[in-house]
């Protein structure tokens, strides 16, 4: 019984410990190379440990000092401006992100709908605005300014990438503004029934 155990034992401390021992590698925007354990990475700042102790000193970084993470799995983050990025900012992806900016329209039906569905119901249209936000941008709302330009995987990449976040932007834009909407009448409601 005992000689079964033991290897189970073995076995659960080294799923537990094996995250303690994976170095990262971060790459700062002024070329500076800092190895480090990675706690976890929040909207706006990197948590991180110098050493692998669980009960080591946590430091913080933001994501705006960070050009990339090389992550222990061979996977390679990339950072923009404290924002992450899909692939290295090259310079067509760098166009292609400045064209998205200046050139995508947003998609407008459903930016309304959750507007209008938010003002009757603000939790069906959070709903909404959330699985509106998951899906890309299609194709035909791109309104990309050059068909060729977006033959180029980077540009294309970069495009895309920035149109997802002007279509999500805009789409939670809408629902703020008809939650408003929504609380505005209730009180107006609620006001006139006393």
């Amino acid at each position: 019984m005992i000689g079964k155990i033991i290897p189970l034992i073995l076995l659960i401390l080294c799923i537990q410990l094996s995250p303690l021992c994976a170095q990262d590698v971060v790459r700062t925007n002024e070329g500076d190379t800092i190895v480090m354990y990675i706690h976890k990475i929040k909207s706006q700042r990197l948590v991180y440990r110098l050493d692998d102790s669980p009960k080591g000193q946590k430091l913080r970084k933001d994501l705006s000092e960070i050009s990339n993470i090389s992550r222990q799995e061979g996977d390679t983050l990339y950072f923009l401006e404290g924002e992450r990025i899909p692939v290295r900012p090259t310079e067509m992806f760098l166009k292609g992100r400045n064209d998205a900016s200046n050139f995508y329209p947003g998609s407008t039906t459903a930016e309304y709908l959750v507007l209008a569905g938010t003002s009757l119901q603000p939790l069906a249209g959070l709903l909404a605005a959330i699985f509106i936000t998951q899906e890309p941008p299609k194709e035909h709302n791109l309104n990309y300014p050059d068909l060729a330009l977006m033959e180029e995987e980077n540009y294309r990449i970069g495009y895309e990438d920035k149109a997802g976040k002007v279509k999500e932007k805009k789409v939670m834009t809408k629902w703020f503004i008809g939650f408003g909407i929504n609380m505005a009448l209730t009180t107006v409601i609620l006001l006139h029934r006393n």
